[in-house]
């Protein structure tokens, strides 16, 4: 299980490769210990330039995503599910 605060202050970010998941707080990590071809997702670019930031669950590198704020993740028997825990209340 991973799970990210409810509103994303800190980042997570995570890949599955093969049977195993990957996971850390920047995504060079993960793109250091990954044995999938190393490229950048295309449109990344943009979205970091027009707004400082990669929003989730974009990462600036193909294969690795950024989980989402207020949601966890489960990995459990190969198969991987991502759960909303936490709605901003409503005014």
């Amino acid at each position: 299980m991973l799970a990210i605060d409810r509103l994303g202050v800190n980042s997570l970010y995570w890949r599955k490769e093969g049977d195993r998941i990957l996971f850390a707080s920047r995504a060079g990590a993960i793109r250091s210990a990954q044995e999938a071809p190393r490229g950048c997702q295309s449109g990344c670019a943009g979205a970091v330039h027009a707004i400082q930031r990669r929003p989730a669950p974009m990462a600036i590198y193909h294969g690795i995503e950024k989980l989402r704020p207020g949601f966890y993740l489960i990995y459990e028997a190969g198969q991987i599910a991502q759960t909303r825990y936490w709605d901003p209340p409503v005014s």
